[in-house]
């Protein structure tokens, strides 16, 4: 038995195959995404299948496309009669797409990293479908996505790993309402508040232990272009000092989505030890140029826009 070894899920497009909406997401052992071969063969034998797909449904699911160490495994689920997840798996030898065949009916279903996609699509079917009857919102379950790297050390060479996920999804805002409203920067914030900004954030990650909780949370504002802001970066107490907020910046200072963001902010009354290792400067110090920043701080309560000098 080989040890477990975390595995990549990238999300890779919508894939409007006939008038269906499915998200698109790659699996591979030891590298980022799966063959475009691999992708093209799992479209090719999925088309059939959603050509004679059961009825009711809502033409929106996820295809799977995981290639393996000694196999190939792609597979496609969709959602039907509000509650129901078709699934549909089809094998071949790593490396021969063209021999993908169907497994469906053998009891062959997932393995254990494909489990963790259906997991986070369950999760975000209840959030925006279900949660939203009579009107769900399939609009904001097809924007919700799983992307996230395997195990991420931390800087304590003495600490164990954890895992980065993405998305609001999966993450326990339970528990990262707890960790907010005792902070010094959002004292007593509702938890109503905390996920609204979640909500409108472009993106949100989670460290989560090898038990599967989660013991950090950080979130990201930003135009995807030329902007960022860090906001709302915080451990639980019991995992501190052992790199995971560092981890968690790092995920998203690296992801591909902002590779072309030039301004990175952030600030910080006493954790400038964490930032400072991955680039960030003191405003004050001459690199950061000071003389260009403006900052406007208002009570929300009573905010009010002063009026443009005559």
């Amino acid at each position: 038995m080989t040890p477990y070894e975390p595995r990549p899920i990238r999300f890779l497009e919508i894939w409007q195959p006939s008038g269906w909406r499915l998200k698109l997401y790659g699996i591979a052992y030891r590298k980022e995404r799966p063959n475009a071969e691999l992708v093209a063969a799992a479209k090719r034998v999925f088309e059939p299948v959603l050509a004679t797909a059961a009825e009711p449904n809502y033409c929106v699911g996820f295809v799977g496309v995981h290639e393996g160490k000694t196999a190939d495994f792609v597979f496609l689920d969709f959602w039907a009669d509000e509650n129901e997840l078709h699934h549909h798996v089809f094998v071949s030898p790593v490396g021969q797409p063209d021999a993908l065949r169907c497994v469906t009916g053998t009891g062959l279903s997932a393995c254990v990293w494909d489990l963790r996609l259906q997991s986070f699509e369950r999760d975000a079917w209840v959030a925006h479908v279900l949660r939203r009857a009579p009107q769900p919102d399939f609009e904001g379950y097809l924007a919700t996505h799983l992307d996230e790297t395997g195990a991420l050390p931390t800087s304590d060479a003495n600490a164990p790993g954890c895992i980065i996920r993405e998305g609001i999804a999966a993450m326990d805002f339970q528990r990262v309402h707890a960790w907010l409203t005792a902070t010094y920067w959002t004292p007593g914030i509702t938890r109503e508040a905390v996920e609204r900004a979640a909500l409108h954030s472009a993106l949100v990650v989670g460290a989560f232990d090898t038990d599967g909780s989660q013991i950090g949370y950080a979130r990201l504002v930003s135009d995807k272009s030329r902007f960022a802001y860090l906001a709302d970066v915080v451990v639980d107490e019991a995992h501190r000092g052992r790199g995971i907020g560092r981890a968690m910046v790092r995920h998203l200072l690296e992801h591909p989505d902002f590779a072309t963001v030039s301004a990175w902010m952030l600030t910080t009354r006493d954790a400038h030890t964490v930032y400072a290792p991955l680039g960030f400067l003191p405003v004050v110090d001459p690199a950061s140029r000071p003389e260009d920043w403006m900052v406007l701080r208002r009570d929300a309560a009573t905010a009010v826009v002063p009026s443009s000098p005559s």
